[in-house]
């Protein structure tokens, strides 16, 4: 992935609902772009991943699929080139971020559940702001 397909990532993000912008896509390829790849199929660019290395530990992030490729194998496979490329690096642990979407994939790959992630979308009422304590925020209304 290079930074000729930052349109894709964003095309790919807003598909999906998530809410990465321009300057989130360039630093995903700009961290480490040899670990940034993007799947074809029947010639079309179809899918992105990023994976984030940290010393001996990496992240699979951003397994985007376009809609129209699902379920073709598209997503599996490139998740599983990532994982082989960051084998041969000799990165120790390979983690996802990942979506209930991705479950069906990332179980066949040996990927086990590390903790859950609840989303929550929406404005807060005025008035409302945080501050962190210790680790954890303290919501003040």
């Amino acid at each position: 992935m290079t930074i000729d397909d930052l349109r894709l990532g964003l095309r790919l993000t807003r598909q999906a609902g998530w809410n990465q912008t321009e300057s989130d896509w360039l630093r995903f390829i700009n961290l480490e772009p040899s670990v940034c790849f993007v799947a074809e199929l029947d010639g079309r660019p179809v899918e992105t991943t990023t994976p984030c290395v940290f010393g001996g530990e990496a992240w699979v992030a951003m397994v985007l699929v376009d809609v129209n490729a699902r379920g073709r194998g598209v997503g599996t496979e490139l998740v599983r080139h990532s994982v082989n490329y960051l084998e041969q690096r000799e990165v120790r642990t390979v983690h996802l971020d990942a979506t209930y979407l991705g479950q069906g994939i990332y179980g066949k790959l040996a990927f086990k559940l590390e903790y859950e992630l609840t989303w929550f979308e929406g404005v807060a009422p005025r008035g409302i702001w945080g501050t962190r304590r210790a680790g954890a925020w303290t919501w003040i209304i």
